[in-house]
């Protein structure tokens, strides 16, 4: 089905009733941004993600079967007002909103409920990429009574894993793992809940260096 949200940002949700209840709670995309921040700036900005790029896109935009649809879905949205998929402090902030040149968000998830996603954001300035990550790694250290563990990862210009709580519907919480990296003016998030997450195996640190490599391929990003 295709839902548009109040501030224009238009989001692409396939899934069960079970799933599209779980992602609400744990991401709650309500569209709450500045108008400024949606469809007028994607229209003008210079730099924006190619349709298909992101790693998990041609899944996310594949037909599903109607029996998996009662167990799992993606979301897909374009939004640029979209706070990070790392929300630390519970905190929506568009502050750096205008910064931004281009976001796409891709969730999975299912009925558990749980949810794995990925998320790349172009600036328009390397200053403001690092700017971005700047002001994450402050909120993660304001949030240190919720216990984030924040170490350095070795990706990209400079990159940082993290694990810690994510606020879920009516204040309840799910461990979330996270690799986030910058490369040149590109952020990008990968980020599992506990119950997909597998140590070991990769499975946040192999995609975000191969993303870390591949959005060089957008002009003017790694520049």
């Amino acid at each position: 089905m295709h839902q548009k949200f109040n501030s224009g940002v238009s989001v692409l949700l396939r899934g069960g009733a079970a799933g599209v209840l779980a992602f609400a709670m744990l991401f709650g995309l309500s569209g709450t941004g500045p108008a400024s921040l949606t469809g007028t700036a994607v229209a003008t900005a210079p730099t924006v993600i190619p349709q298909g790029f992101l790693l998990t896109e041609a899944e996310a935009r594949a037909p599903q079967s109607d029996e998996s649809l009662y167990e799992e879905g993606w979301a897909v949205s374009d939004g640029i007002g979209q706070p990070l998929q790392v929300s630390p402090c519970d905190k929506v902030d568009f502050g750096i909103g205008w910064e931004r040149t281009s976001m796409r968000t891709i969730t999975h998830f299912n009925s558990a409920p749980g949810f794995s996603s990925e998320q790349l954001v172009l600036h328009r300035t390397v200053g403001a990429a690092q700017r971005a990550l700047k002001l994450l790694r402050a909120d993660l250290r304001q949030c240190s009574e919720s216990k984030y563990s924040v170490k350095a990862l070795r990706a990209g210009d400079e990159a940082i894993w993290v694990q810690g709580p994510q606020w879920g519907g009516r204040r309840d919480t799910v461990s979330i793992y996270a690799a986030i990296v910058r490369r040149g003016k590109a952020v990008m998030i990968y980020a599992l809940d506990e119950g997909n997450y597998q140590p070991g195996l990769g499975l946040l640190t192999k995609p975000a260096k191969k993303m870390a490599a591949k959005v060089c391929g957008i002009r003017g990003i790694c520049d």
